[in-house]
């Protein structure tokens, strides 16, 4: 749709406030086609998915009330297979806020940063590695404390907001929907990506958690990475498509 302004286009107040012809609907119009021409004129290429995970049509809450687990016979999540996984979840969250920063300064948002400890790791710039989908059965001390695991899975879904947020906003900016559901940490984050943590291996008295619940909390994670990298893809594809002006001057 392109609005053809003349100078009596606002003349009363029903039109200034009309949500499909109104003012704001002309000034996001214009807003739209200038972040679209502004970012299109970046090339930004588009993002390499090795997670593994399978994208969705909203964000998912990664799980937290997992049952307190007695791992002493098996049945616990393997301690240095979680860690594995959480090490590369950071790496992947690295490599998407390092992605999302190629548009978001030219967009006036607020970066997204790494804070301190955060240990992520990009190995090939736009490229989010392969991600643990699943950690092995393993008993007693082989298995994980279930507080500091349930530590470090709070952490991957607050980072995973922090995300979901910046990636959000590029896509309003460029006109696309961000109606797609809970974000994986409610509330309004800031643009930090803390560090995740460790897990501990489980004491002799100690709680687990079961390897299904670890293997599912994890391949809910992996999904919203390859959910939200396809997500930013299409802001970018979107940008090219800036077409005609949708504000033009008309005749008084």
């Amino acid at each position: 749709m392109t609005f053809h302004i003349n100078r009596h286009y606002f003349t009363g107040s029903g039109r200034i406030w009309d949500r499909q012809t109104g003012l704001a609907a002309v000034v996001r119009a214009m807003a739209q086609h200038m972040a679209k021409e502004a970012v299109d004129a970046l090339t930004v290429g588009s993002m390499t998915d090795n997670t593994g995970g399978t994208a969705q049509t909203t964000f998912m809450r990664i799980p937290m009330n997992f049952a307190p687990f007695d791992s002493s016979s098996g049945g616990g999540a393997n301690d240095a297979e979680t860690n594995t996984a959480l090490a590369a979840l950071a790496d992947a969250h690295a490599v998407l806020a390092e992605h999302v920063e190629l548009v978001r300064p030219t967009l006036g948002l607020e970066p997204v940063s790494l804070g301190a400890g955060h240990g992520g790791n990009i190995a090939t710039s736009g490229t989010v590695p392969a991600l643990t989908l699943s950690v092995a059965d393993s008993q007693g001390t082989a298995s994980v404390e279930r507080k500091s695991t349930l530590a470090a899975l709070d952490k991957v879904a607050q980072n995973q907001g922090v995300l979901a947020k910046a990636v959000n906003e590029a896509r309003a900016a460029v006109g696309l929907p961000t109606d797609l559901g809970g974000l994986p940490f409610g509330g309004e984050p800031a643009y930090v990506l803390e560090a995740i943590g460790s897990v501990n291996a489980k004491a002799a008295e100690e709680w687990s958690i079961a390897d299904e619940d670890v293997s599912g909390a994890l391949e809910i994670a992996a999904d919203n990475m390859a959910t939200m990298a396809a997500l930013f893809d299409e802001a970018i594809t979107a940008a090219g498509t800036a077409g005609a002006l949708p504000v033009v001057a008309a005749d008084v």
